[in-house]
């Protein structure tokens, strides 16, 4: 058993360290939205390829959907403004940030007939697949030797 003399800031060193990794995913500044990505899911239908990302806050304005036969890109900038005035302060916060998302289709697509919706903050893209049967490469099989 060893002896250590006991150090009351160490212990408020780790407090103050667990505090700060517990509070990390709540922490906003304008470097971090520079940096964000938005979520995305990305399926088929028996039609189309749908590409669904969150865009909480941010005006469809602000947004800018690119098509192509390969991939779809989602650009844009977030602008946030909060605001409190009460008895005594006045507050104010802004968060600027662009963010920027590609994603590839795993299937030929045609790009010029894509649509997009925008509703509560949940953008929604539908690319119609390509229907002349042919399809993007082929599939090999394997060899298992032995």
């Amino acid at each position: 058993m060893s002896i250590f003399r006991y150090d009351p800031m160490r212990d408020l060193a780790r407090l103050r360290d667990e505090i700060g990794r517990f509070m990390e995913p709540f922490r906003f500044t304008g470097r971090e939205a520079s940096h964000w990505q938005p979520s995305v899911d990305v399926f088929e239908t028996e039609s189309d390829v749908v590409v669904r990302a969150e865009l909480p806050g941010i005006d469809p304005k602000d947004v800018d959907i690119r098509v192509t036969e390969d991939s779809l890109s989602i650009k844009g900038e977030s602008k946030r403004e909060e605001t409190s005035q009460r008895e005594g302060y006045f507050y104010t916060e802004r968060q600027y940030g662009s963010f920027y998302r590609s994603v590839p289709f795993p299937v030929e697509v045609r790009p010029h007939q894509a649509r997009a919706v925008y509703r509560d903050g949940l953008l929604e893209v539908r690319v119609p697949k390509e229907t002349d049967g042919k399809g993007r490469g082929h599939r090999v099989n394997i060899e298992r030797i032995q």
